[in-house]
């Protein structure tokens, strides 16, 4: 999470450097046949803006090639693919406009094509989200889950947790043993404080949303950067497959861990959270 609020701290600085820049330094075109003329930036400031971008570009590509290597989902990953083909041809189409027009000029016939690429590109993203309404809320749900606690209802011991951030961490630590206890207690206590009539099933805390679901013996808890219903069913959904699979452990169960196959769980988590509904 410090990375990320490093990376956008960056890009705002960016931004409001170019801003500040661009504002005392644009260039305006010469009028075309029709008589039009348009606000460019400067050749210079051009130059600067695509050598810092021709980098992230590169990053992007490969980025986006390695998130659609692990989805298991073939048709999410190939709208995955188009969104990022259309994501990147947008961002050059708008770099090319922009360009110093000593190497573009600024024709009728430049503005003509300018404007059919746009509205193809504009017509294509939206036929693909009226096609698959759930792509957007998806495509958050897959890439916003953190990491995933089951607790016993009975002392608050964690019984699984799998991060994403780290996956191979699959070991439960003294540290997050103590942390479902914690978890367990404060939400038990909100929702007494608050008097609530049902269980409480989300709070905020900063940049993250915390999400729980109830279960007869268990707590299911996500650590997610957005809160969807999607996230929720799936939370349940894992619930659900734990409890009925380990009913007969969990009515009598002690404390003991090796009774439950991590294997078979982190199996559970990958199917369900990272498949899409």
């Amino acid at each position: 999470m410090e990375s990320e609020s490093t990376i956008k701290f960056i890009n705002l600085i960016g931004i409001g450097v170019f801003s500040f820049v661009n504002f005392f330094t644009f260039t305006i075109t010469n009028m075309n046949e029709l008589g039009f003329y348009s606000y460019q930036i400067h050749e210079i400031l051009s130059y600067i803006t695509y050598a810092f971008y021709l980098p992230l570009f590169i990053f992007m590509f490969f980025k986006a090639r390695l998130f659609i290597s692990e989805i298991k989902d073939k048709t999410f990953s190939n709208h995955i693919l188009f969104l990022t083909i259309i994501v990147l041809a947008t961002l050059i189409e708008r770099f090319i406009s922009n360009a110093h027009y000593t190497i573009i000029p600024y024709s009728v016939q430049f503005i003509v094509i300018d404007l059919l690429t746009i509205t193809v590109l504009g017509t294509i993203t939206l036929l693909m989200i009226f096609k698959n309404p759930e792509f957007l809320e998806a495509l958050s749900t897959y890439y916003s889950v953190r990491s995933i606690y089951l607790i016993s209802k009975k002392g608050g011991q964690v019984i699984f947790r799998h991060n994403f951030q780290i996956p191979d961490e699959e070991t439960v630590l003294p540290d997050q043993l103590l942390l479902g206890g914690f978890i367990y207690a404060i939400t038990s206590g909100l929702e007494a404080t608050l008097q609530m009539e049902g269980k409480m099933e989300a709070i905020r805390v900063g940049d993250i949303f915390i999400i729980f679901k109830h279960g007869k013996n268990i707590l299911g808890i996500v650590f997610a950067t957005y809160e969807t219903s999607i996230l929720h069913l799936k939370l349940h959904m894992l619930m659900q497959r734990f409890e009925s699979y380990y009913s007969s452990i969990l009515n009598n169960w002690v404390g003991d861990l090796t009774q439950f196959d991590s294997g078979i769980l982190q199996e559970w988590v990958i199917e369900i959270f990272k498949k899409v509904l």
